[in-house]
């Protein structure tokens, strides 16, 4: 698979998930439940020219500490599973992400890492 299509198929496994809409690039306008995909880097698995590729996943969870962990609370599982047949996941933390004249949006980043 190309980047763009690695990129297509994490973006429409994550819109498959109830609550959430799936982009492969991030959205104009941000709404909870959006997530898009971030290509993360490529680092060298093996001698052959083998690369793991990094993937990031990027959530908008809430307006609120409180909606944000309310909303992982009940999608963050569910966001995973969707994304295990693709890659596995290494980790997902919480970011703030910083809307200019709009203040702070709360979300999570999901690392996850695909042999390429």
């Amino acid at each position: 698979m190309t980047l763009a299509a690695d990129r297509l198929a994490i973006a429409q496994a994550v819109d498959a998930v109830q609550d959430i809409t799936g982009y492969d690039d991030q959205p104009a306008m941000l709404n909870v439940g959006d997530a898009w995909v971030r290509w993360g880097g490529w680092l060298a698995a093996g001698p052959l020219e083998l690369f793991e590729t990094t993937w990031l996943v990027d959530v908008i969870t809430g307006g609120t500490p409180t909606d944000a962990m309310n909303f992982l609370d009940s999608h963050l599982s569910l966001l995973v599973s969707a994304v295990s047949p693709l890659a596995y996941v290494v980790a997902a933390l919480p970011v703030d992400f910083q809307i200019p004249n709009a203040g702070v949006l709360y979300g999570a980043e999901i690392t996850l890492k695909r042999e390429s």
